[in-house]
């Protein structure tokens, strides 16, 4: 099963709150299935586990940001592109659930998106892909760089929570704009499609999840 065997007509999804939601459900099955050994939803970040928890999902939300800008030089291939972002979204959303990060901390999806086409508009082919996507692997990495513990270190120190909250909130308006650039190259330009689209495409790689989870792939 692929997200081609989706039907996104029948997509519940309407805001980033639904995102999470649908997310949860994924995440504790996986939780069981990967051995996540934390009790409860969230992690301490303050501490050396809770940390590298965090920056597992970090790193899995970078490498499909790496495969999304792959599919688009190597390939060519502007859904496979789309689709390794949902997959980044997955992971960046995971991340947030078990940070403790909630929607309503984060813009809504479709206001990212109207501001990022207001700037594309603007600027029109000065802004390249790769710009974006360094953008989102950048603040990735400075949220990371908040997590300061490390198994070697006799002395923990806790998180700098302005500092995490403030590069969360950065990263994910980053990814979003990966979404809406790869449109907008493609002659995509209504914040509303765009918006719906990435509702759809969340929508669909959630569903190929759960069949994954079914059926023990």
């Amino acid at each position: 099963m692929n997200i081609n065997d989706v039907d996104a007509g029948e997509n519940p999804i309407k805001s980033l709150a639904d995102i999470f939601d649908h997310q949860r459900k994924l995440f504790w099955k996986y939780k069981d299935l990967e051995g996540m050994t934390w009790s409860g939803e969230t992690v301490n970040v303050h501490t050396l586990d809770g940390q590298i928890a965090l920056k597992d999902f970090l790193w899995r939300t970078t490498e499909e940001l790496g495969e999304s800008y792959q599919a688009s030089v190597e390939h060519e291939d502007v859904i496979h592109q789309i689709e390794e972002l949902a997959d980044a979204l997955h992971f960046f959303v995971e991340f947030c659930i078990i940070a403790g990060v909630e929607p309503s901390e984060l813009k809504p999806i479709d206001e990212v998106v109207g501001e990022t086409v207001a700037v594309l508009n603007q600027v029109g082919p000065a802004l390249k892909p790769q710009y974006v996507y360094w953008a989102t692997t950048y603040h990735l990495a400075l949220i990371g760089n908040t997590l300061k513990n490390k198994a070697w270190k006799k002395t923990q120190m806790k998180t700098d929570l302005g500092e995490f909250k403030k590069h969360t909130i950065n990263a994910y308006e980053a990814l979003i704009s990966c979404f809406t650039l790869v449109n907008w190259e493609h002659d995509v330009t209504d914040p509303k499609i765009i918006t719906q689209e990435i509702y759809d495409f969340y929508f669909k790689k959630n569903a190929v999840n759960q069949f994954r989870q079914r059926s023990n792939y």
